[in-house]
């Protein structure tokens, strides 16, 4: 990730505890979208890891 790092605590901050965007769950008709909570978690668990990588 090149470029303006200054953010970069603030973004992995919204990882920690309770509430986290690490409990986020997508639902449609009181159902667990199971493909996409899938996919959102893939996706935030990458977004993490190059954030962390650029501290």
């Amino acid at each position: 990730m090149a470029g303006n790092t200054e953010q970069l605590p603030q973004l992995t901050s919204l990882y920690g505890g309770m509430g986290s965007i690490n409990d986020v769950v997508l639902y449609e008709n009181a159902k667990p979208l199971l493909d996409e909570n899938n996919e959102l978690q893939a996706l935030l668990s990458d977004l993490y890891e190059l954030c962390a990588g650029n501290r």
